[in-house]
């Protein structure tokens, strides 16, 4: 919920698409050029999300652990009571 008190223009590039779990995305109002500081996790292909949020990433590893986070539907789940943390994440530029 909220934002970062900045935004930054989307970054498509027709290669990157949402054709698989694991795809990580980044989050927006549902405008052009609202990115900010949430991301999200494909949990299978989602071609409905291809031009309208920004791919950035692809879990390599740890699947399995995507799997047993508690989904999400922002639509409907305003705010999750006991969130997932993120205890750690590696991050590896391919």
């Amino acid at each position: 919920m909220g934002n970062p008190g900045y935004a930054f223009s989307d970054e498509f590039t027709p290669d990157l698409r949402f054709d698989k779990a694991g795809v990580v995305g980044m989050a927006n109002n549902g405008q052009a050029g609202t990115n900010g500081s949430q991301f999200f996790f494909t949990y299978t292909a989602a071609p409905s999300l291809d031009g309208k949020y920004t791919v950035f990433g692809q879990v390599m590893t740890g699947m399995n652990v995507l799997t047993t986070l508690r989904p999400r539907n922002p639509d409907s789940d305003i705010i999750l009571l006991t969130p997932d943390p993120i205890l750690s994440i590696t991050i590896e530029v391919k």
